[in-house]
């Protein structure tokens, strides 16, 4: 009997009037009981090198504040909110073949008991993945999907969520 979130993958879209994109996110509560001070910080990076090889995957997200977020949002049982990424990259950056943009981040919230409760979560989007033919030349006048949700990932890294009484982990950076 808590709340419990988790973050699921909700596709990256071109941002209207502009050439950029933003990853979307769906923090859902499964639990039981409202999730308090629901804080969601997500990010978006493209992976440095050439992917193709799965060896070669991006393995570190730092999802740490620039600044101390507070938020008094609430996500009752069942419910769900939509979030974008605070980074904004260049559609141009999609049309590379063989290379991932990655959705990651961190919910930090109240579990209806007072404890302050994290999840962190990294989606994997291949960019070999992207809408085909799709027009880089001109800004949107509306939303449009460049990489749909169904083509995410859940990544081998960057996915955990409160550790135990005994850990000392700092939920915002990568444990060792």
């Amino acid at each position: 009997m808590r709340a419990y979130l988790t973050v699921e993958p909700d596709g990256i879209n071109q941002l209207i009037g502009r050439m950029e994109v933003i990853g979307q996110v769906r923090l859902r509560n499964v639990g039981r009981l409202p999730a308090r001070n629901v804080t969601l910080i997500v990010k978006m990076k493209l992976s440095a090198l050439s992917e193709e090889d799965p060896r070669n995957r991006t393995k570190d997200f730092d999802a740490s504040e620039d600044r101390t977020t507070y938020s008094d949002r609430v996500v009752n049982p069942g419910g769900d909110m939509l979030q974008g990424s605070e980074d904004n990259p260049p559609i141009a950056a999609l049309a590379v073949e063989h290379y991932n943009m990655y959705v990651f981040g961190i919910a930090k919230y109240d579990n209806g008991y007072g404890d302050a409760c994290w999840t962190r979560f990294c989606h994997r989007y291949s960019t070999d993945g992207r809408l085909k033919g799709l027009e880089m030349i001109d800004p949107p006048n509306a939303t449009r999907s460049v990489i749909g949700r169904e083509k995410a990932r859940y990544h081998n890294y960057g996915n955990s969520a409160e550790p135990s009484e005994s850990a000392d982990l700092n939920p915002c950076q990568p444990s060792a």
